[in-house]
């Protein structure tokens, strides 16, 4: 793999997700998706304006109901979303809060973008999202080999398979009510169980990262509350991947609740990045960085070595730590011999190198009682069996230890194989003089 300069004090953190992400046969981890994620997306036409984030949404109904009651009037200076929320149902209903959601999140005037593509190419056990919008709904049609099934009412949960997109506060245009007041949050567990029970079933079995969020998210709270209430020190690690800028004592703060931050602010080409630009580009670099993760051997090939190409990486998201694994060696073919004692000999060096690639892959062997039958298997009888007389005829060159070691491999191999050893030479007499005391 190649080497890079990269030094950022949370890439192990991303390490340790990548990890567990891609671990076989089946995933040890689960996102959840912020409204911060939707910023990715691209406009249908660029008039409009980005998607809304809860700074947003908490603005324009702060301004409505300051329209309807006088700007002095009493509460309306409190820039919590959620008791704005419940103030403007409070004032004009629960159908015109989500007409003016609808309003501000524009859906319609939006389509999934690469970031969305990119998370569902991942193999996450599940994707959970508080977001309101269809975007990773949608993105799902420009995702080959990784099928997601939507969850967006309880009642769907038991038909539907893993992987799975569970929209947890509702969705546009008709799942409704919106998860956004107040009461809304503080009834969610009694109305929502079974939704509440997926994601705290998620916390205990798989490493959580948070996307799209920011801490002073009000749905970040709730899940980091879930954490420490119910969970504890017994839960996985919950990761919280942004553009955080987080000072010392803040991560210090989450950290004591179970919430790793990755600050990806910490990045060091962040400041070479444009300003505007910084949440895109740390996202981007993020899930290129996840991606690589797959980079693992594929253990149904062994002993084959496997060539992978690395995913080409735009200049301005470079570098990014590759992931690094080992595969089996690849050693030369043995010149086929005849029942002759008088063939010609490999090199000492080439058979030493044999045997020590054969005690390399022995290591990376997937542990099947029996080597299943295929190209592999045919292959590895073939090559091997054209190795033991070039192998036996170099036995009282080599050290004890080596010819320990080669008869070791030998054998190891037909058990596998589930072959008795038979050679074109005798093996015992061979055996006998390689190990006699000189």
């Amino acid at each position: 793999m190649p080497a890079n300069d990269l030094s950022f004090r949370d890439q192990s953190h991303i390490n340790e997700i990548r990890d567990v992400l891609w671990k076989r046969p089946i995933s040890q981890a689960s996102v959840v998706v912020g409204s911060g994620f939707s910023r990715n997306a691209k406009k249908v036409n660029p008039d409009v304006g980005p998607p809304p984030l809860w700074f947003d949404i908490a603005q324009e109904m702060l301004n409505e109901l300051a329209g309807d009651h006088g700007a002095g009037a009493h509460g309306l200076t409190t820039n919590d979303p959620l008791s704005l929320a419940q103030m403007y149902e409070a004032n004009r209903g629960r159908d015109s809060l989500h007409d003016l959601l609808m309003r501000l999140i524009r859906d319609d005037d939006f389509l999934p973008g690469e970031a969305h593509s990119r998370l569902l190419e991942l193999p996450w056990r599940d994707i959970f999202t508080t977001n309101w919008d269809t975007l990773l709904e949608r993105a799902r049609s420009n995702v080959v080999g990784r099928t997601y099934s939507v969850v967006e009412k309880v009642e769907q949960l038991p038909e539907m398979s893993q992987p799975r997109i569970v929209k947890l506060h509702g969705s546009l245009p008709s799942i409704f009510p919106l998860i956004v007041t107040e009461e809304d949050y503080r009834t969610y567990r009694r109305d929502y169980e079974p939704f509440v029970n997926t994601a705290q079933q998620a916390l205990m079995e798989t490493v959580i990262l948070l996307i799209g969020f920011s801490g002073s998210d009000p749905n970040f709270r709730q899940w980091a509350g879930w954490v420490r209430d119910q969970l504890r020190d017994s839960a996985p690690r919950v990761y919280l991947a942004g553009l955080l800028g987080l000072s010392s004592e803040l991560r210090a703060y989450w950290e004591s609740r179970n919430i790793t931050p990755i600050d990806l602010s910490a990045h060091p080409n962040v400041q070479n990045w444009p300003e505007e630009q910084r949440h895109e580009y740390a996202t981007e670099w993020l899930l290129y960085t996840l991606e690589e993760g797959g980079r693992s051997y594929d253990l149904t090939t062994w002993p084959s070595p496997q060539e992978l190409d690395e995913i080409p990486i735009l200049r301005h998201l470079s570098p990014i730590e590759y992931n690094t694994f080992d595969i089996p060696v690849e050693y030369p073919r043995a010149e086929r011999t005849t029942s002759s004692p008088d063939y010609n000999n490999e090199p000492l060096e080439k058979v030493r190198r044999v045997i020590e690639a054969w005690g390399h892959n022995r290591g990376l062997y997937p542990g099947w009682l029996v080597f299943p039958s295929g190209q592999e298997r045919a292959e590895l009888k073939w090559r091997s069996g054209d190795w033991e007389p070039h192998i036996l005829k170099a036995m009282p060159e080599l050290s004890p230890v080596e010819r320990l070691n080669a008869v070791r491999e030998m054998l190891w191999i037909k058990s596998i194989l589930l072959e008795p050893f038979v050679t074109r030479q005798p093996f015992l007499p061979v055996m006998r003089q390689s190990f006699l005391p000189v």
